[in-house]
């Protein structure tokens, strides 16, 4: 079924002039079985139901004796639907020989050829480290690392015996790469889900070139906290909860001028073609940007800001599909508020963001594009074509490389129609960024070719931040920069401090907050 006003279904023209291509097609899994590890588990079973809507039969293994029933009865019903096949097989993982007897067992009976493995199986285990027993450490890497391995190894075989090539993704943890915070004691699961990802990259490495054998390309995944009803229990001790979640109050002065007085937008066509565009390159902050969007009339809820990073549903389709990459931290998937902005998912979002700096440099290719289409389509006596682009971002984005090669090249352009708003309020997640970041910004962005400004009171002075964007928005033949000197966390007994990075507020915290403001607490 075609229907080219879904942009999954754009049409992609072939390079050399040859025919057009669906872009959802380039996505399908057509004559192919996948293998999902963990497949009784909510994120397989998530895996599974993608892959059967893109055209593949399925494997799910797992070690529970029966999959979830009404989970695994909605999965029958798209494999119908969808002309595709699954089955449920229940090896040991930690048993060497159990794989590939498995294996013997399920795959003459095939229709289409293995070509994939989607690794989600693995297990979580917590407590001091000192106390952590040798056997609870062999099984946490049996299960998440050997059983990976072993599993991989199979796939890899039956691509070999049928000579064709495949896709791998095994599933790992941001765990893996960063340290939790004190108080959550995972060092063995960080431990061999650092070992999932070293494998995923050794793989990589030797299935990707190696003679004799078929191409088999191989990438991990790397999500954060995802709440399911099994970690929901977790999160009932004490203190875990403040773990997790986070808020951004010293944004919220400029973001209300904003939207208050000078973004064109329509929350009942969000695509409206000459709408104002805002990229939070600082993703973290997003939940200050659901928050207008909601007050503003956008399709979000109280409800949906309630949800804000926790949960499951079905993202990894979309991600899946290619449409758009998943940050997966801490949010519930499928829920309009995930912990970093997302693109076609939440209405009034423009822009994908998560690494720092991105945001940045995707504001200048919106403002590029916006200023092509004006050159284009505007007309003496009829502009069709007058918005611009506003990009929040903070000192972490100013650090990275790839925002001041795109704030160059915006310079170069005279894009007078992007206005970009720094955060400028001294804090990084580690404490002051005197440590690291010492640099004249104004001078830097002057040099680029930028309009700067400065606002010296961003926690108060609305007319000071309204008078900046008017300024702003005056320059035609230059990028404007607002730096504005801000307090992040301010009003809070940890204001200034970064402590409230990335931190909720206690509840007494929060009533002294509300008084402050004249809420009722």
């Amino acid at each position: 079924m075609s229907n080219t006003a879904d942009p999954q279904f754009r049409e992609v023209k072939g390079r050399q002039g040859g025919s057009h291509i669906r872009s959802a097609d380039l996505f399908r899994l057509d004559g192919r079985t996948v293998i999902i590890t963990g497949g009784a588990g909510y994120l397989g079973i998530e895996v599974a139901g993608s892959i059967l809507e893109t055209g593949g039969d399925v494997i799910c293994l797992d070690v529970l004796e029966n999959p979830p029933a009404e989970p695994w009865s909605q999965l029958n019903d798209l494999a119908k639907k969808h002309d595709g096949q699954i089955s449920y097989q229940r090896p040991d993982v930690t048993n060497a020989q159990a794989i590939p007897e498995t294996f013997a067992s399920f795959v003459p009976g095939l229709r289409y050829p293995i070509r994939g493995f989607v690794g989600c199986a693995g297990v979580s285990d917590n407590g001091p480290a000192h106390e952590f027993s040798i056997e609870r450490f062999r099984r946490l890497m049996e299960i998440n690392v050997t059983g990976t391995f072993a599993v991989a190894q199979a796939v890899a075989l039956e691509m070999k015996k049928a000579n064709v090539d495949g896709s791998m993704v095994l599933v790992a943890s941001m765990s893996g790469t960063v340290v939790n915070k004190q108080g959550v004691n995972t060092a063995a699961y960080n431990t061999s889900k650092s070992g999932v990802l070293q494998l995923a990259r050794s793989l990589a490495a030797e299935w990707g070139s190696r003679k004799g054998m078929p191409l088999i390309r191989v990438n991990s995944l790397s999500p954060g906290y995802i709440r399911t009803p099994a970690t929901a229990e977790a999160l009932k001790k004490p203190g875990m909860e403040e773990q997790w979640t986070g808020d951004n109050m010293g944004m919220a002065p400029m973001a209300h001028v904003l939207f208050n007085k000078f973004l064109t937008f329509s929350p009942q066509n969000p695509e409206w073609l000459n709408r104002d565009r805002l990229v939070l390159s600082n993703g973290h902050g997003c939940m200050l940007q659901y928050a207008l969007l909601h007050l503003y009339g956008y399709d979000i809820s109280m409800d949906d800001l309630k949800d804000f990073r926790v949960s499951i549903t079905s993202n990894f389709r979309q991600y899946h599909r290619g449409l758009y990459a998943n940050d997966y931290v801490g949010q519930k998937l499928g829920s309009k508020t995930p912990g970093h902005p997302e693109a076609k998912h939440t209405p009034g979002v423009e822009v994908t963001t998560g690494p720092l700096g991105q945001g940045v440099a995707n504001a200048v290719g919106l403002a590029m594009a916006q200023a092509h289409t004006a050159a284009v389509f505007n007309k003496p006596g009829y502009t069709l074509i007058d918005n611009f682009t506003y990009c929040f971002l903070g000192d972490g984005c100013l650090m990275e490389g790839v925002a001041s090669e795109a704030s160059s090249l915006a310079g170069h352009l005279q894009l007078g129609n992007l206005i970009c708003v720094y955060d400028d309020n001294h804090i990084s997640i580690d404490g002051d960024i005197d440590c690291t970041f010492t640099e004249d910004v104004v001078k830097r962005y002057e040099s680029y070719g930028w309009h700067v400004l400065t606002v010296d009171d961003g926690d108060g002075d609305l007319e000071a931040i309204a008078a900046a964007f008017k300024a702003a928005q005056q320059v035609k033949d230059k990028p404007s920069l607002i730096k504005v000197r801000t307090t992040i966390g301010y009003g809070s007994l940890l204001q200034g401090t970064y402590g409230v990075h990335g931190n909720p507020l206690k509840e007494e915290d929060i009533r002294l907050v509300k008084l402050k403001f004249g809420f009722d607490p």
